[in-house]
Parts: structure tokens; C-alpha cells; sequence
């Protein structure tokens, strides 16, 4: 099966913004779990309100992630969010937005949000590929 570029549609003047606004849904994860490697479930909080607008917009602009949201009986709600098994590396609208990373390595970012992790342990000078990639998929706009 050969793999398909994806593309981030997303404005990059209006990046930061909705960095923001996922970096906000993101972190009221109160778990985490990584079901495959094209698999990121979260349970989100509800205590203060959940404003799930900005998958709504995720959705326009990176329209290969497949979001789901379910009730859970814990008071949370369990965000799944999927991307394809076939997908390539990720490509932003602008040029320099090339090889942005693969779906996966978004997942990863997404996962290091909601449980305020980093993968910079690596010494200085030496970060792993996976970390540059990761690094490199944030700068699509999403997250």
C-alpha cells in the first residue's frame, strides 16, 4: 500500500490562535492512551466546560484525522482521534510547511500536550529524528 501525502489546509496567519485553542481542549485530558500507532484516546474533562469547537475547524482543515467523541460513564468524554493507516507524510499550505512530519508523529504531539511531556531529553545537539519530527509537526498550525 503506498503511502498518500496528507495536507494541513490551515491559514497560517491564523495558526496561533488555534494552537491556542487545541493546546486549551488538550489539556483536559486526564487520560491518555495511545490504542495503535494511528489510534490517540484522551478522556477529557468536563468539569469546567468543553468548548469542542476547534475539532470542528480541525476537521475542515485537516480533514484526514477522524474525531470521535463519547460520553463516558466517569463524568469525562473520551476523544478518539484516528488518522490513516496509509497516510504519508504530512504537508502544510505553506512552502515551507513541506514534510511536516507523519500523522503519527502528530499524534505523538497531541499526546505530549495533554500530558505536558516533552521528549527533549535527549542531550543538547542530539536530538533523536523522532523528537525533530515531532518538533516539526507542530508547526503545522493544529497543535
Amino acid at each position: 500500500m503506498t503511502a498518500e501525502p496528507v495536507v494541513c489546509t490551515e491559514d497560517p496567519a491564523r495558526a496561533a490562535a488555534r494552537e491556542e485553542d487545541f493546546r486549551v481542549l488538550l489539556g483536559k485530558a486526564r487520560r491518555t492512551e495511545r490504542l495503535t500507532p494511528q489510534h490517540l484516546r484522551m478522556a477529557l474533562a468536563t468539569d469546567e466546560g468543553l468548548d469542542i469547537s476547534v475539532l470542528a475547524h480541525e476537521m475542515q482543515c485537516c480533514a484526514w484525522f477522524d474525531f470521535r467523541l463519547t460520553p463516558a460513564t466517569d463524568g469525562t468524554v473520551l476523544l478518539d482521534i484516528q488518522v490513516p493507516a496509509n497516510a504519508g507524510p504530512v504537508r502544510g499550505p505553506a512552502p515551507e510547511q513541506q514534510g511536516i512530519g507523519s500523522p503519527e508523529d502528530i499524534l505523538d504531539t497531541f499526546a505530549q500536550i495533554a500530558t505536558g511531556t516533552s521528549r527533549s531529553a535527549e542531550p543538547a545537539g542530539e536530538e533523536s529524528e523522532h523528537h525533530q519530527q515531532s518538533q516539526a509537526a507542530s508547526q503545522c498550525g493544529c497543535c
